[in-house]
């Protein structure tokens, strides 16, 4: 099973440097709802603003008393100075870089967010596997459930993390209503909710599969029928507000996963129509 959690690790890495890039490239980066480049161009902005008063400050001269003469003051290019000359074209003034502010949070929920789609997909086609006997087909048994429960487990640490984050984002400054209480949050709100509906049944599922499995089967079984509800639910939650959505690596990833986990779903319906009634 060491390979598997490697597996989660290499997918966390692989994605703080692609959600780096973008964040780099803030052209690439618009999409729906409140965009790293959004962010970047109002920091921009207001550190630019700061920069030019601070500048105007300078370069005004002091007022003058009603009782001084209103001779104009001539000054050669060589009374002044290269800094001032440089100041005085506010045009001129280069953005200020924004490395200090740099969201991390925003970038390891994305990375995080990313990663646990990815585990999502996985564990919801090899569930379906298991199922219909297709995965007993290349893994004994044991080696086939080890394998279910592996990337389950990453899975439910991916979005803990994914979550978690956000708690220490400045920027959205969500609370923890609007975080963990459906239909709560400021920020897109149905989009938000449509993620903690499905964090919550990622939670249930996770868990009775933990501890009802055997003891209550019926149970556990009927619980998992919302695995589908629950892969609906965080598609829609990541296609709509995720900040990548635009990307085409990242369109590959949801259409892909989409698509595989729709194909499956076909195949355990049509699997469980002709499996014989015993």
């Amino acid at each position: 099973m060491k390979k598997i959690y490697t597996l989660f690790l290499l997918l966390v890495i692989f994605f703080l440097p692609v959600r780096l890039y973008a964040a780099n490239h803030p052209v690439r980066t618009a999409a729906a709802g409140v965009t790293l480049a959004e962010r970047e161009e109002n920091e921009i902005e207001h550190e630019e603003e700061g920069q030019r008063e601070d500048n105007i400050t300078e370069i005004m001269p002091p007022e003058r008393s009603p009782l001084e003469t209103n001779t104009p003051t001539v000054t050669t290019d060589t009374d002044q100075s290269p800094q001032t000359a440089a100041v005085t074209d506010t045009d001129q003034i280069q953005p200020a870089t924004v490395s200090a502010s740099f969201p991390w949070p925003w970038v390891v929920t994305r990375a995080a967010g990313i990663s646990s789609f990815i585990l999502l997909a996985l564990t919801t086609i090899i569930g379906i596997s298991i199922t219909t006997g297709l995965m007993f087909r290349f893994f004994s048994p044991a080696t086939a459930w080890s394998i279910h429960r592996a990337i389950g487990s990453m899975l439910l640490v991916a979005v803990l993390l994914h979550v978690g984050s956000l708690f220490f984002d400045s920027f959205l400054n969500m609370g923890f209503a609007d975080i963990l209480i459906p239909f709560a949050s400021f920020f897109r709100t149905t989009l938000v909710a449509l993620g903690t509906i499905g964090f919550y049944l990622l939670l249930a599922i996770l868990g009775t599969s933990l501890y009802t499995m055997t003891k209550y089967a019926k149970f556990w079984r009927f619980l998992h029928y919302f695995g589908f509800v629950m892969f609906v639910l965080l598609f829609l939650h990541g296609v709509l507000i995720g900040t990548d959505t635009r990307e085409w690596w990242m369109k590959i990833i949801y259409w892909t996963s989409a698509l595989a986990v729709t194909s499956f779903g076909v195949y355990r319906v049509v699997w469980k129509l002709r499996k014989p009634v015993v």
